[in-house]
Formats: structure tokens, C-alpha cells, sequence
């Protein structure tokens, strides 16, 4: 029997290769250029220190500028005070100056240390004027004549006085005016339950003469009593 024909080896079953793809041509080279990106920068600060420079020039030029008027206004002021005042009927006056008080300089220099001595309430206070003969009151002594009484009403009793049987004499000073009238009057001694009261009063209604001196009405005090008996 014939030997079975024999098969040829067949090889092994490769992977596929992967397709590589060819290079035809060359990317194009852009250079990148630093400077570009720092130029906006720049220029942003050189333009913000440049504003800076002009706006300090333009300070110090305001500030010479008002020193400067500031100077003239002030030597303007100097010269204007110590400045001679215009000469009247040729002779020349002193200047004044503004603050000078002008109530001084009408004053004379032998007056001037009473006058810095002197208070503020002195100086605004004017001094007294004499008192003249009509105002001023006299004793009896003093007088051509006293005064003369025309009449003299006598008090009445209160009601607590003669309950309590009260008696005695109250004395009075009073003053009689060169006007006609009683005026001043108090008591040197007194009487309790309402008399002294009684008597004050019935001194306001006394009529007289005024005292007079050197012809003439004048005012005089006067010390007077009134008695209380209940008899």
C-alpha cells in the first residue's frame, strides 16, 4: 500500500505591520519673540512716572507762587503801618497804628499810671456827685431852723393791746423832708400786740414846716414818741 502523500509545511501566520505614516513635508518654524509681551507694561509705567513728575512740578510751582504772594501782602501791610500819616498845614504827624487805642492818646501822661492801676469797674464806674443841700439830711444842730410840727394825729389802741392791757410809750426817728413828708421812720423802742405798727402810721400823717438852712427848705431827722394809756 502506498505511503499517504505528506502535506507542505505551511508558516506560521504573521501579525499585520502597522502602517507608518510618511513625513512629506516640513511644519513651518515661527520663532516666538519675548519682547512683545513686555512692551505694553512698560510703556504703561514710564507714562504713570511721567504724570507723577509733572504733577509734583506743578505743586512746588504753586507753592513758590503763593509763598511769594503771601510775602508781598505782608511787606504791603508793614509799609502801610509804618507809613507816615499826611503832613496838615506842612508839620508832619506820626503814623498811628491800627491797633492803637485811641481813647489813650487823648489822655495827658500824668494821668496814664492812675489809669493803668485802675480796674476795669473803676474805670467804667463814674464818681460820685457831690450831694447837695436839697438831698442831704441834717441833724438839729446843723440847721437854721428845725422843723415845726402843725399837727400830730394820735394812734388808736388795737383790740390784742387793750385785751392785754398794754401800755407805755414807743419812740420813733423818721426823717422830715424838705418835700413836706415823713419818710424813713423806725422804731427805737417798741411796743408789742400791733402799737408800734399803729404809731409808724399815724407818724406818716404828721404836718410841719420843713426845717431850713441858709434860707432854703432842707431835710431833717427827728425823733419823736407816742404814749399809750388805756386811762
Amino acid at each position: 500500500m502506498p505511503p499517504p502523500p505528506t502535506r507542505a509545511a505551511v508558516p506560521p501566520t504573521q501579525p499585520a505591520k502597522p502602517a507608518v505614516s510618511t513625513i512629506t513635508s516640513t511644519p513651518e518654524y515661527r520663532p516666538v519673540i519675548l519682547a512683545d509681551a513686555g512692551d505694553a507694561p512698560k510703556e504703561r509705567t514710564g507714562l504713570i512716572w511721567i504724570v507723577i513728575a509733572v504733577g509734583a512740578l506743578s505743586l512746588v510751582g504753586i507753592g513758590l507762587v503763593v509763598r511769594s504772594a503771601w510775602r508781598n501782602t505782608n511787606e504791603s501791610v508793614a509799609t502801610t503801618q509804618t507809613s507816615p500819616s499826611p503832613a496838615i498845614n506842612g508839620a508832619p504827624t506820626p503814623g498811628v497804628s491800627p491797633n492803637a487805642s485811641p481813647n489813650l492818646q487823648s489822655v495827658p501822661a500824668s494821668t496814664l499810671p492812675a489809669l493803668q492801676n485802675s480796674s476795669p469797674a473803676e474805670l467804667a464806674t463814674p464818681p460820685p456827685s457831690p450831694v447837695t443841700d436839697e438831698e442831704k439830711i441834717f441833724t438839729g444842730r446843723e440847721v437854721d431852723q428845725k422843723a415845726r410840727v402843725l399837727s400830730k394825729p394820735e394812734p388808736t389802741y388795737t383790740e390784742g393791746a387793750r385785751k392785754n392791757q398794754i401800755t407805755g410809750t414807743v419812740v420813733l426817728r423818721a426823717v422830715f423832708s424838705s418835700s413836706g413828708e415823713v419818710t424813713n421812720i423806725h422804731a427805737v423802742s417798741g411796743l408789742p400786740d400791733g402799737l408800734t405798727e399803729r404809731a409808724m402810721a399815724a407818724a406818716k400823717q404828721i404836718k410841719f414846716v420843713p426845717a431850713t438852712k441858709d434860707g432854703r427848705p432842707v431835710s431833717m431827722w427827728m425823733e419823736f414818741q407816742y404814749n399809750f394809756n388805756l386811762y
